[in-house]
C-alpha cells in the first residue's frame, strides 16, 4: 500500500511539471502574461514613443504628437501652395503661401515643397497663356527682293527680324508648334524661324528651286506645299528637308485647307493660265485625290462652317472686267451652289469663319455673307478704308493690311464693332498674317 501511494504521488508531480503555462513573458510587452512560465514568442510591443494604448508616452503640449516627433511644423491649409499633407505635422498657418497675382498659380506639390508659379515672365500684366506674337508678311514689289517680315506683341510693339528684307514676293505663312514657315513665291524658298517668348531667329531656309510655292499645311511631320510653276503639290519631310512625293494636279494649286483628315485644295488656274473651276479632296495618307468639285472660276480661299465648304472667287473676262463669286459645297453629299455677286462690292479673296458666321474681305474692310444665299448682308460692314489689300481675323480682332504698293504701308487693327485699336507702320504690301501663342 505504501508503495502504491508513493507511485501515485510521483505521477502527480511528473504530470504537474509537464503542464507549465506558455505565453509572453516579457514584462514590457503589451500582452505580458504574468502566469506564463514559458515564452512562446507572441509578445507584442507598442510603436516607438507610444504606450500599449497607442498614446504618446510624452506629449508636453498635448497636441497629439509625441514630443519625439514634435520637431517639425508647416502649412496644413490645402488651399496654400506649400500645403503639406504629412499627418505628423504641427499646424503652422503662418508659413502658408498663397497666389497673390492675377497670373499666379500653385506648382501642385503636397509635401510642403510647393511654390508659387508667376506665369507672367515679362511682368507686363498679361499671363503667359494670353501672350502672343502676331506676324505680318509684307509681299513686297514683284522681283524687287523687298519682301519683309514684321511681328507685334500684345502691346502692339512693332518688331522685325535682323534678316529683313527676306526675298522676292512673300506669299504666305504658317505657324506650327514653335516654328514659323514663311513661303516666298518669287524666290522659291521657305524660311523657317524658331519662335520663343523673346522673339524669332532664322533656323534655316528650304530651297524649292523656283517652284512657285504658294501655301502649305503640315500633316504628320510632312509639309504639303501648293506650287504654281510645277502644277503640283509637293510632300516634303521637314525632319530631313527632302521631297518624298509629288502629286500632279493639272493646274495651279492655291489654298490648302485641312478638314476631318482630308485636304481641300483650290485649283486657281489651269496649266495654260486660264481660269480653273476645280477643287480637290486629297487623302494625305495615300496621296490620292478622292474627289473633285466644280466651283466658280478662279477658286481661292476656303473655310468650313457646319460641314459646308465655302470657296471665294475673283475672276475676269477677256476685257479684264472683274467679277466676284462664292461657291458652297455640302461635304455630306457633294451638292454645290454657285453665287455670282452683282452688288458692285469690290471683294478680295480672304474669307473667315467667325463664330459660325461667314465674312469676306473687301477693299474697304469686311462684310458678313448670308450662309444660304451667299449674298452680302447690308449693315454688317466693318471698316471704312479704300486701300485694303489683305485681312485676317485673330484673337477676336481684325487685322487689315493697307497699301499704296510702296513702303511704308500700314496695318490697322479693329475690334468686331469696327473701332480702331491700333495702327502700325510696316513694309510694302502687307499680304498675310499669322499668330503664335507663347504658351
Amino acid at each position: 500500500m505504501r508503495i502504491y501511494v508513493k507511485l501515485l504521488l510521483m505521477s502527480i508531480l511528473i504530470f504537474t511539471g509537464c503542464s507549465k503555462q506558455e505565453g509572453c513573458t516579457d514584462i514590457i510587452a503589451c500582452n505580458y502574461n504574468n502566469d506564463a512560465e514559458i515564452d512562446d514568442g507572441t509578445c507584442e510591443y507598442p510603436e516607438i514613443n507610444y504606450n500599449c494604448a497607442n498614446e504618446c508616452i510624452s506629449d508636453s503640449d498635448n497636441d497629439g504628437l509625441c514630443d519625439e516627433d514634435d520637431n517639425t511644423s508647416g502649412c496644413t491649409d490645402e488651399n496654400a501652395c506649400n500645403y503639406n499633407s504629412t499627418f505628423t505635422l504641427n499646424e503652422d498657418l503662418t508659413s502658408c503661401i498663397y497666389p497673390d497675382g492675377y497670373c499666379d498659380e500653385c506648382s501642385g506639390e503636397t509635401d510642403g515643397t510647393g511654390v508659387i508659379l508667376d506665369n507672367d515672365d515679362d511682368d507686363d500684366g498679361l499671363c503667359n497663356e494670353d501672350e502672343y506674337l502676331i506676324f505680318s508678311l509684307c509681299e513686297g514689289n514683284f522681283q524687287a527682293d523687298n519682301s519683309s517680315l514684321w511681328y507685334f506683341d500684345n502691346n502692339y510693339n512693332v518688331l522685325e527680324p535682323e534678316n529683313n528684307p527676306i526675298g522676292d514676293t512673300g506669299q504666305s505663312m504658317l505657324v506650327d508648334n514653335n516654328k514659323l514657315y514663311v513661303v516666298m513665291n518669287g524666290s522659291g524658298l521657305i524660311h523657317v524661324f524658331n519662335l520663343n517668348p523673346n522673339g524669332i531667329q532664322l533656323d534655316r531656309t528650304i530651297n524649292l528651286d523656283f517652284s512657285g510655292p504658294r501655301y502649305m499645311e503640315i500633316y504628320n511631320g510632312n509639309a504639303f506645299i501648293t506650287e504654281w510653276n510645277t502644277n503640283q503639290i509637293r510632300v516634303f519631310d521637314l525632319d530631313n528637308d527632302q521631297t518624298i512625293s509629288t502629286i500632279e494636279v493639272n493646274g495651279m494649286p492655291e489654298q490648302i485647307f485641312m478638314h476631318e483628315n482630308y485636304f481641300y485644295i483650290s485649283i486657281n488656274m489651269n496649266s495654260d493660265w486660264t481660269a480653273s473651276e476645280r477643287l480637290l479632296k486629297l487623302n494625305p495618307d495615300t496621296y490620292e485625290i478622292e474627289m473633285e468639285y466644280t466651283t466658280a472660276p478662279n477658286p481661292s480661299d476656303l473655310v468650313v462652317i457646319e460641314n459646308k465648304l465655302f470657296v471665294s472667287s475673283t475672276y475676269y473676262d477677256t476685257n479684264w472686267n472683274t467679277y466676284h463669286a462664292m461657291t458652297k459645297i455640302d461635304l455630306s453629299n457633294g451638292e454645290t451652289i454657285i453665287y455670282n455677286d452683282e452688288s458692285g462690292i469690290n471683294y478680295s479673296g480672304d474669307i473667315f469663319n467667325i463664330e459660325g458666321s461667314l465674312y469676306r474681305a473687301t477693299n474697304y474692310g469686311v462684310i458678313n455673307l448670308d450662309l444660304n444665299t451667299l449674298s452680302a448682308i447690308p449693315g454688317t460692314e466693318i471698316g471704312n478704308f479704300d486701300d485694303v489689300y489683305s485681312v485676317e481675323f485673330m484673337d477676336s480682332q481684325f487685322y487689315f493690311g493697307r497699301t499704296d504698293y510702296a513702303a511704308p504701308d500700314y496695318i490697322d487693327v479693329l475690334d468686331t464693332n469696327g473701332s480702331l485699336i491700333k495702327s502700325m507702320v510696316v513694309g510694302a504690301i502687307p499680304g498675310s498674317f499669322a499668330i503664335w501663342n507663347k504658351n
